[in-house]
């Protein structure tokens, strides 16, 4: 957290709070320990720390772990398709394995739209094979197809 401090208070476009009566001090940020305090004043000082706080990479990691993430989740769900699970089975697998894969990096990077419609895709490859299922059907909440997720394939 060290040099993400320096980088914080070496950047002139971050704004300061000078204090009363303390002959000068410019306070940007303050560290303890594991806590970090900010002090920026505007909303423009917060926007050029949050890509200080990231670093000036940012875009390839997102799309570098997200693109990792969605072949693991490929992955696991080829292993767990040779498996003969029922749907219900299915979904817990999704619900308590691959959910968890994703956690984690949808805490700290937004989900880029191409990796969403891949995990989309693998997902309902997943769900329901070869059948065909109208996309429509998949978000609608069970009590509007009449009570079963069996409806709507054939």
């Amino acid at each position: 957290m060290e040099p993400f401090a320096g980088l914080v208070c070496q950047d002139p476009g971050v704004d300061d709070v000078r204090l009363p009566g303390a002959a000068g001090v410019i306070l940007k940020i303050q560290q303890y320990a594991d806590d970090t305090m900010l002090f920026g004043l505007s909303v423009r000082s917060l926007g050029r720390i949050r890509p200080t706080f990231l670093g000036q990479e940012r875009a390839p990691d997102v799309a570098q772990n997200w693109e990792a993430r969605v072949g693991l989740v490929c992955s696991r769900l080829g292993v767990w398709s040779r498996w003969r699970l029922l749907l219900t089975g299915k979904v817990v697998v999704i619900r308590s394995v691959l959910l968890l894969l994703l956690l984690d990096l949808a805490y700290v990077f937004p989900v880029p739209a191409h990796a969403k419609l891949a995990l989309m895709r693998a997902v309902f490859r997943f769900l329901w094979g070869g059948r065909y299922v109208r996309r429509e059907l998949m978000y609608t909440p069970v009590a509007g197809v009449g009570g079963g997720v069996s409806r709507g394939y054939r």
